[in-house]
């Protein structure tokens, strides 16, 4: 999972936290996956992806 609130960006994984530290996010974002296989290619299957997106409050 990837939150980012008020600056913070942290990252779990299977539950863990892999990732916490402070971020300057742009006004407009993309959601973009990647992953590396090498010289070979190979199909990337994402399955119960969930996002929410909330407007900050001010």
């Amino acid at each position: 999972m990837v939150s980012l609130v008020q600056g913070m960006m942290t990252v779990t994984m299977d539950g863990v936290q892999v990732f916490s530290g402070s971020v300057t996010a742009p006004p407009v974002a993309y959601l973009y996956f990647t992953a590396s296989t090498g010289a070979l290619d190979e199909q990337t299957v994402i399955s119960n992806l969930s996002a929410t997106i909330t407007a900050p409050s001010n």
